[in-house]
């Protein structure tokens, strides 16, 4: 069964969340990392101080990386709130309708007879039923596009925090080596080489996702071609038949 609005906008925010928090291990492990190793700065090698240097780098661009992020959190929440409505608000109304064009409200109606009750049945009713048809099927193609267009948002957010996961954890591990000053030349130059090396998977999923996300947006022509198809709506308003 697909998502209600409500579970992808939880899901949505909890990825915030755990990036938000993420972020801030690695603020708080570098913090720590920055305060042993200044302590000890004498007696640490350059290799050290360069490995430090690289975390605080690596770390000031996680954090620009996810303040450009949270502005979006907001607006994508829209895109999705809109695509349900295009289905709940204008789809599922206009489709009801659809097999109720061809009932008689009027029993008498039914014995409408000659050229005009042909008329009526054949030409009308198939009118009104063209144009109900054609928006219930644009308002699904809308729906679609804004939705896709808040899935690569969420992909981006998914691919950054599960990356932000690992790069935690090598944090973490240079904290701890820093705290003790045991094997730090190795683990500080370890943990940077490895945190560099994730960062530079992200930024090239991440790209590669952002891509595609303005790719949809972009393709305006999808849109254009739904608003200016007038197959079922001659000069894009409703037939005759329907407003009278």
């Amino acid at each position: 069964m697909p998502p209600t609005f409500a579970e992808l906008e939880t899901a949505w925010n909890e990825s915030f969340s755990e990036a938000k928090d993420a972020i801030g291990q690695i603020q708080n492990f570098f913090t720590q990392i920055d305060n042993e190793t200044s302590v000890a700065v004498e007696i640490l090698s350059s290799a050290v101080k360069v490995g430090v240097k690289r975390l605080g780098e690596l770390k000031d661009d996680l954090v620009a990386m996810y303040n450009e992020a949270e502005p979006h959190q907001l607006p994508v929440i829209s895109l999705m709130k809109q695509s349900f409505a295009w289905l709940d608000n204008v789809k599922s109304p206009i489709s009801n309708l659809s097999p109720q064009v061809t009932i008689w409200r009027d029993q008498n109606l039914s014995s409408w007879g000659g050229g005009a009750g042909r008329a009526y049945l054949l030409e009308k009713t198939t009118q009104q039923k063209a144009a109900i048809d054609d928006v219930s099927k644009n308002a699904d193609k809308i729906s679609e596009w804004l939705m896709d267009i808040a899935q690569r948002n969420v992909e981006y957010m998914l691919e950054f925090v599960d990356k932000l996961g690992v790069i935690v954890g090598h944090y973490a591990g240079a904290a701890a080596a820093a705290a003790t000053l045991v094997g730090i030349a190795e683990a500080i130059g370890d943990a940077a080489d490895a945190v560099a090396a994730v960062f530079a998977e992200m930024v090239d999923q991440l790209t590669d996702v952002a891509s595609r996300f303005m790719l949809a947006v972009s393709d305006e022509r999808k849109i254009d071609s739904i608003t200016t198809d007038n197959t079922a709506l001659p000069g894009g308003k409703w037939p005759e038949s329907v407003v009278g």
